[in-house]
């Protein structure tokens, strides 16, 4: 009977222990910084004009990639252009860290939310931006993969 009593005792103090704190924030890892330029190597774009899904894109990306740089509190969506063979900034907003969470704040993307971030080199974020163009809101969803250059 102790014996039972015992293992009894052990499996309610083992389900306490892992049962720490569950963090369902998405995207971040606690600590680890996005600081850096990443290349936009996959993505999916939605355009909608009045709320009605026009245009859908989806695939892997070639080089050169569009990109995204994070500096220490600012970020800057960059856009090559083949014809031109000049970058050009594309939308531009500040973030920051807190805890597992990026917040981000901008005037060109109504939405931003980093999805998934493995704390070194791979990252995934939503981003969303709207222009009211007199007759139609053109609507444009993206979801990227990205990958860090440095």
């Amino acid at each position: 009977m102790k014996k039972l009593y015992y293992l009894f005792f052990l499996a309610v103090i083992a389900s306490f222990v892992s049962c720490g704190s569950d963090d369902d924030d998405a995207g971040g890892v606690a600590g680890a910084s996005i600081v850096g330029t990443w290349n936009i190597v996959y993505g999916v774009e939605q355009r909608y004009e009045n709320n009605e899904l026009v245009r859908e894109r989806e695939g892997a990306l070639e080089a050169p990639y569009d990109q995204i740089i994070f500096t220490a509190n600012t970020f800057a969506y960059m856009e090559y252009s083949n014809s031109k063979g000049t970058w050009h900034e594309d939308g531009t907003g500040t973030w920051r860290q807190d805890g597992t969470r990026f917040v981000f704040t901008s005037n060109d993307f109504q939405y931003v939310e980093v999805t998934d971030y493995d704390g070194k080199d791979a990252l995934s974020l939503i981003m969303q931006s709207s222009e009211d163009k007199v007759s139609v809101i053109v609507t444009k969803k993206y979801r990227f993969k990205l990958q860090r250059v440095r």
